[in-house]
């Protein structure tokens, strides 16, 4: 059931008189939605069935959500299939082979407008219940099946590719999320000239609970370079642990756009990180990897992963006892020694990880 046009409207005055601040951005997304309605409906006049899948942020959900759009491609062969999303994502959405275009909303409020108006012939939408406009605060509650998932039970259903499904009452699906890098950011990172030996590490998400510690996370990096023949790259939108590329490490933190980002961390030996976007980005692009999880909201232990980084086979999943900060430097450094010395996909060669130690020993020296 999709929601009453009349409705959001009204919800649209309601939020203007109450809050006068956040009028301009109503007139924004009202024109957004004109803008975007007239354009997809001479598309739709042109006779061919049209399909919208909506999910306007963040980068990882979006990530997760793309074995979705191949799912659509596979149901409706013949039809237009676009992707809503919000402009800081459209990178991510252009490069979803199954998807036709995107189309650029503003806002939570302008998605729920353009499916109110049944723009599409078919139009899927991956938002849990209530998910408010993070401008205006406006939602819609979902009825049936999809009403059921909350912000405080969506893990309880499994990790984000089915939640996503089950959102729009779609059978559930369990493929891995696929991303490869289009030209342009392959030729972008190839002029920064990177080592040939790279691990990526990603240390800060868009909540704290989520990030290890910062001191652990320089324990780690020390570990690395004196102990293997890599390149740590940190990658995000500003360092948090590597300190103007000294010895062994190299700053690209607030210097790549996502598909550059996804093309760095496609080409490293290994991606070590938190609960991201980037690991995400890692999942979808092959690259085996260790992520840290710890207790996130009321969720006590929670996978967002579908494929390789779900099942374990492309990835180490290390759980803390409370929040990510409280995992402890060691079993982190032995799953790094352990994924360095399988060298899968061909990532790695005996010389950058032939000074692997004994963990052991290294324990004993700190």
């Amino acid at each position: 059931m999709r929601p009453r046009t009349s409705l959001i409207i009204l919800k649209m005055i309601k939020a203007g008189l109450k809050d006068f601040r956040i009028i301009p951005h109503l007139f924004d997304a009202w024109f957004s939605f004109c803008r975007n309605y007239a354009r997809i409906r001479r598309e739709r006049d042109g006779g061919k069935e049209t399909l919208m899948i909506g999910l306007i942020e963040h980068m990882g959900d979006i990530v997760a959500a793309e074995p979705l759009s191949r799912y659509a491609r596979n149901a409706h062969p013949n039809a237009t299939i676009g992707w809503a999303t919000r402009k800081p994502y459209q990178e991510v959405v252009e490069n979803f082979n199954a998807v036709d275009r995107p189309t650029i909303v503003s806002c939570m409020t302008e998605w729920l407008l353009l499916w109110s108006m049944q723009t599409t012939d078919v139009i899927w939408d991956l938002h849990i219940s209530e998910r408010p406009c993070l401008k205006c605060g406006i939602s819609f509650r979902k009825v049936g099946n999809p009403g059921k998932i909350t912000y405080k039970t969506y893990y309880d259903h499994g990790n984000l590719l089915a939640v996503n499904c089950l959102n729009a009452d779609l059978p559930l699906i369990a493929d891995a999320p696929q991303i490869t890098p289009d030209s342009a950011a392959v030729q972008a990172v190839n002029s920064l000239d990177l080592p040939k030996q790279i691990i990526v590490i990603h240390c800060k998400s868009n909540e704290d609970s989520r990030d290890w510690n910062v001191d652990k996370w320089k324990v780690l990096i020390a570990w690395i370079t004196s102990h293997t023949e890599f390149v740590v790259c940190e990658i995000g939108s500003k360092a948090c642990v590597v300190q103007n590329s000294a010895c062994g490490t190299l700053d690209l933190c607030g210097s790549l756009s996502i598909m550059e980002t996804a093309e760095v961390i496609r080409r490293a030996a290994l991606f070590i990180g938190i609960d991201s976007g980037p690991a995400h980005l890692a999942n979808a692009t092959g690259t085996p990897g260790i992520i840290l999880l710890g207790r996130y909201q009321g969720f006590q232990a929670y996978t967002p992963y579908s494929g390789g980084y779900g099942d374990g086979s492309l990835a180490d999943l290390i759980r803390g006892d409370g929040p990510a900060a409280n995992i402890p430097v060691e079993p982190v450094i032995a799953q790094v020694a352990n994924r360095l010395r399988s060298g899968r996909h061909g990532k790695t060669d005996g010389r950058a990880y032939s000074h692997l130690g004994s963990i052991e020993t290294d324990r004993a020296s700190r």
